[in-house]
């Protein structure tokens, strides 16, 4: 069973350089091979504001799809 998986991904800062909060945006896919035939694609956005150096607080919202069959042979989805 093998997976080849890509990944791209930014983020921004919402005011000038050094400055917070940032927004974060990426999209993964991932391919199985072998006994897997799945491909699963999956985007995030997400929101990060520093209150220190040491703590920050974070939203992250993804949504993922999953298509093919699993090792098992079945759906790589739920229904």
């Amino acid at each position: 069973m093998r997976f080849d998986t890509a990944s791209a991904g930014c983020h921004r800062p919402l005011r000038p350089i050094n400055s917070f909060p940032e927004l974060a945006r990426a999209y993964d896919y991932t391919h199985g091979y072998g006994v897997n035939d799945a491909t699963y694609d999956q985007v995030n956005i997400g929101a990060d504001y520093f209150l220190s150096k040491r703590t920050a607080l974070y939203l992250v919202r993804l949504y993922q799809h999953a298509s093919g069959t699993d090792w098992t042979g079945n759906a790589a989805r739920a229904s």
